[in-house]
């Protein structure tokens, strides 16, 4: 596990300075050159596409983890496993593409309600889709390499920095606001470029029809395996309705304040994210090898040490809230986003601290249930964010992300538990706990200074002492205590 959090701690370099650059972005950049408004068609469009990416994917991206080991044995390139992918992910492509032109009325009703401004860039969604669908493939491919740094580099670090540049192009009136919103196309376009390259630099980038012979039964198997990653995609909706919802029910400038709030939390979640590109070849490969004490061991480790990132991250966000809004050009108008701050934030916690219980099973023979209880989520979630968004508007769309994912949860923890016997919590768990609650409330009970930059300067480098003295000093985690 050492190495494991050494690589993530890699990749999470390159996504702190990422959220950095976003942060930054989003807090203060796309409040000077962007309206609420603005900020709000640009998280509709993204979020639109990343709820349709699963459904585009038809499961390859799991494919390709699940797989990769067996295709590896035949060829060092791999046997035509990357022509397969991309194959059914442009065919899944074309459908969409029929779709979405065949039922334009439909989801030009859907998206204007209280958007008008949103319709002249609706046919950017489905070819946004297929870039971003063909992105993830090729990280996914290249992550079963170990191969993390670069593709991370090019295909979040990059945006972070493309994306605002074309903002203050539009900022200082050189181009219109249209640019920005295709800019998002070009963007991807040069991602799958590099990428692509990438690939081809490590010599695992082949478009060759040498298929390996498989027989019927694996063949099978790999269908139903792909056919259930295809259903199952449709719990991204977990992470990414909420947005949508905000926008069509309350309106655009909504959505921008309820990105703002998710951009901030952002930052928690971005450990599990550099842990999971690592663990899910690795858990793919032990489960191949039958070797269950080691998933065992990593299922338990994930589960301490994401807790302790995460409560860390989640912990010195609310000491220094009040101080982040008085930073903010435009805070005034943003600072109805606090509550929203604060539930996605428990949500971010809790979902990491239960460790990746979903990525044992995705890999497992059990892999059906996973898609499954994403499935049912993600349907709940329809259901929670209409509900709760009607009653508590921008609150009540953090209120169903944290429910659906407490449900997801407990639904993942109570079937490994049952078929695997394992779970991934120790004594550890409960002590990172205690010591996390009280250092949190010590510290929020201090006041603030008046100003904000030093506030935030001063409580930061204090809570990071003190809770990493403590964390190693009470050995909670012997990771980190050997790191």
């Amino acid at each position: 596990m050492g190495i494991v959090i050494k690589q993530s701690l890699r990749q999470s370099i390159i996504n702190y300075v990422a959220v950095i650059l976003g942060f930054v972005n989003t807090i203060i950049l796309y409040q000077i050159t962007l309206s609420p408004e603005q900020l709000g068609l640009i998280s509709i469009i993204q979020s639109s596409v990343n709820i349709m990416l699963p459904f585009i994917m038809v499961g390859m991206g799991a494919f390709v983890i699940r797989y990769y080991p067996i295709f590896k044995q035949f060829h060092k390139k791999h046997n035509g496993l990357l022509l397969l992918s991309s194959s059914a992910i442009i065919f899944s492509s074309l459908i969409f593409f029929l779709i979405f032109y065949l039922f334009n009325d439909f989801f030009v009703n859907f998206f204007s309600k209280n958007n008008d401004s949103i319709i002249p860039f609706l046919h950017l969604i489905p070819i946004l889709v297929l870039f971003f669908a063909l992105n993830n493939l090729l990280f996914n491919f290249i992550n079963n390499e170990k191969k993390i740094v670069v593709p991370a580099i090019i295909s979040n670090l990059f945006i972070k920095i493309a994306l605002p540049s074309a903002c203050f192009m539009y900022y200082f009136e050189w181009v219109d606001f249209g640019f920005i919103m295709y800019s998002l196309l070009y963007f991807q376009i040069i991602v799958l470029i590099g990428l692509s390259y990438y690939a081809y630099y490590l010599d695992i980038f082949s478009l060759k029809a040498n298929f390996p012979s498989f027989t019927k039964a694996e063949k099978k198997e790999m269908f139903i395996y792909s056919f259930w990653g295809f259903l199952g995609g449709a719990g991204v909706i977990v992470l990414q309705l909420d947005i949508l919802m905000v926008g069509s029910l309350e309106g655009s400038s909504a959505a921008g304040v309820y990105r703002i709030a998710s951009t901030i939390i952002l930052a928690i979640e971005l450990p599990r994210t550099a842990m999971r590109s690592i663990l899910q070849p690795i858990i793919a490969e032990s489960w191949q090898k039958k070797d269950m004490q080691h998933i065992k061991t990593v299922y338990k480790q994930s589960s301490i040490n994401l807790f302790l990132v995460s409560f860390f991250l989640f912990s010195g966000i609310l000491i220094c809230l009040n101080s982040l809004f008085g930073i903010m050009p435009d805070g005034e108008n943003y600072i109805e986003g606090k509550w929203v701050i604060i539930i996605l934030g428990m949500k971010a916690v809790s979902d990491l601290g239960v460790g990746l219980g979903g990525i044992v099973l995705a890999y497992s023979r059990y892999f059906k249930i996973i898609f499954i209880i994403v499935l049912v989520a993600a349907i709940l979630n329809i259901f929670f964010n209409y509900f709760f968004v009607k009653l508590y508007s921008l609150e009540g769309a953090a209120i169903a992300s944290l429910s659906v994912i407490i449900f997801q949860n407990v639904c993942i923890l109570i079937y490994i538990f049952y078929k695997l016997r394992i779970h991934p919590f120790t004594i550890h768990n409960l002590y990172a706990i205690i010591l996390g609650l009280i250092l949190l409330f010590s510290f929020y009970l201090i006041p603030d200074l008046s100003n904000p930059y030093i506030n935030i300067l001063i409580k930061s480098i204090c809570f990071t002492t003190v809770y990493w003295t403590s964390v190693y000093y009470f050995k909670i985690s012997n990771e980190i205590n050997t790191l």
